[in-house]
């Protein structure tokens, strides 16, 4: 009976035992499981990052290889030259559209009236 009972208390005692084992591992475990999930949330967000940049790299490159076929015809360079140093057809006039300075223009103010625009003028704020 005495021997029966002490290896109920030994079984017990290997249970828990195994039970506190299993918690202290699991313990340990936890500062790795979260350091990986960071990373993990990190790695997302650079791979939206990398995606945007490549689909505005992909997008440039289609602009790119639109004007560079463009350039390539006759019709494409003309207006090239024509947009970038302002040239001609032999015979072709330029018009030329001036505008008036800002400078050269009174500027327009409203009189002040009444005893506070009185004031305003002999004091100006």
């Amino acid at each position: 009976m005495h021997d029966a009972r002490q290896q109920r208390i030994m079984k017990l005692f290997r249970k828990r035992l195994v039970m506190l084992l299993i918690l202290i591992g699991i313990c340990l475990l936890i500062p790795a499981v979260w350091s990986a999930s960071a990373k993990d949330r990190e790695a997302a967000a650079a791979k939206a990052e990398s995606e945007r940049q490549l689909a505005a790299l992909e997008s440039q490159q289609a602009t790119l290889s639109a004007e560079v076929a463009q350039l390539k015809t006759p019709e494409g360079m003309e207006a090239a030259l024509r947009q970038r140093y302002g040239v001609g057809h032999e015979g072709e006039g330029v018009i030329y559209i001036e505008t008036p300075d800002d400078a050269t223009q009174t500027p327009t103010t409203t009189p002040r009236r009444g005893f506070f625009g009185w004031v305003q003028g002999v004091w100006p704020f």
